[in-house]
């Protein structure tokens, strides 16, 4: 009987495929986290991403309509996978490309500053305290990394996207500027000429992990996949520069990441919001050069860091001012790389210390 009623489910789905596809041209995409990991429907819906207990898939109105259909007659659970944002003041007018785009600008732009304000402030803090011993990696999570910035050049050791399903894919365009502007924070060293600018770790090394389009989206699943791929690659320090709903996939990937000896950083947020409400999460708030607190912060976070007109790298070899607190946590995880005590909960421990 089962047997039967599989061939007759398939032989549903391919009568209905022409009319997914045509719908797919004109209804908005959701993604879904299906919970089973059975065979038949990842082969009939397609797999975003494969966890362990179950997968997620992009689906239109119709397509959203058939997965609830096998999910009544299956008897498992179907649930939206949300989207986070970077952590970015989008309303700032605050931001100054340095870099230019005329026939006679210079081949190399200039920072405003060489070492900026919120560099300068904690390569104070990380002179209280012994310096890491061995190479340090930080896994940044976010919308890629221009790696062939003057600045940046041989500072990314993996960029991998996993914005096109469930193996990464070798690629970290940054169309944003974003991503690019958290790896200068941390391990910007100023260039081959030493005319360019400097991070707070630059000798450290970035695997870029892309899990967020141009305008900062990111769906939830990316990041988890995302989260647990740089568990395994033992990064020592995970960035995420990102906030969103409360959501399974995250949790779950942050204490598993966790357990795995990672430091993660992330922005301090409201209500019940990720990362910052994780109790594996180091939580950071945003300040200004007078220490006090950004507008747009939340209520608590374990500490505090530059997060107001912060320059930094960005595309096409230039620089930009941008406020937010991916800022702030970019430059704490910076500081964690730079003090790596050997351990997570040792380098907590000391970094902890340093905001006494």
């Amino acid at each position: 009987m089962l047997k039967k009623f599989s061939i007759l489910a398939i032989l549903v789905c391919l009568w209905l495929m022409p009319a997914l596809t045509s719908a797919a041209q004109t209804v908005e995409t959701g993604r879904y986290f299906v919970h089973t990991n059975n065979g038949f429907l990842k082969t009939i819906f397609g797999v975003q991403h494969d966890f362990r207990d179950g997968f997620t898939t992009e689906a239109v109105y119709a397509k959203r309509s058939l997965l609830k259909f096998f999910a009544g007659s299956w008897r498992f659970e179907l649930t939206n996978v949300p989207k986070y944002q970077v952590a970015q003041n989008l309303l700032s007018d605050l931001s100054q490309l340095a870099g230019t785009t005329e026939e006679t600008a210079p081949p190399r732009p200039k920072p405003a500053s060489q070492v900026p304000w919120g560099v300068a402030w904690f390569s104070g803090l990380a002179a209280a305290t012994d310096l890491a011993k061995d190479p340090v990696t930080v896994a940044l999570l976010d919308t890629g990394v221009d790696r062939e910035h003057p600045d940046l050049t041989d500072q990314v050791k993996e960029c991998l996207s996993f914005t096109n399903g469930n193996m990464p894919w070798p690629a970290c365009t940054d169309s944003s500027g974003h991503g690019t502007h958290s790896a200068g924070i941390i391990a910007g060293h100023g260039g081959a000429d030493r005319l360019g600018l400097w991070g707070i770790a630059p000798d450290s090394q970035i695997l870029a992990y892309k899990v967020c389009d141009a305008t900062g989206a990111c769906w939830a699943d990316d990041i988890a996949a995302a989260l647990r791929y740089a568990a395994d690659q033992k990064a020592n320090v995970i960035n995420l520069g990102l906030t969103g709903p409360d959501n399974e996939l995250i949790n779950t990937a942050i204490t598993y990441a966790a357990s795995r000896g990672a430091l993660i950083v992330g922005p301090a947020t409201q209500n019940t919001d990720l990362p910052g409400n994780h109790k594996s999460v180091l939580s950071v708030n945003a300040i200004d050069h007078d220490g006090q607190l950004a507008d747009w912060t939340a209520d608590y976070a374990l500490v505090t860091a530059p997060g107001v007109d912060i320059e930094s790298t960005w595309l096409e070899g230039g620089y930009k001012v941008e406020s937010g607190n991916s800022m702030a946590v970019a430059h704490v995880a910076g500081l964690a790389a730079r003090i790596w005590q050997g351990t997570a909960r040792a380098t907590l421990s000391t970094l902890l210390g340093l905001f006494e």
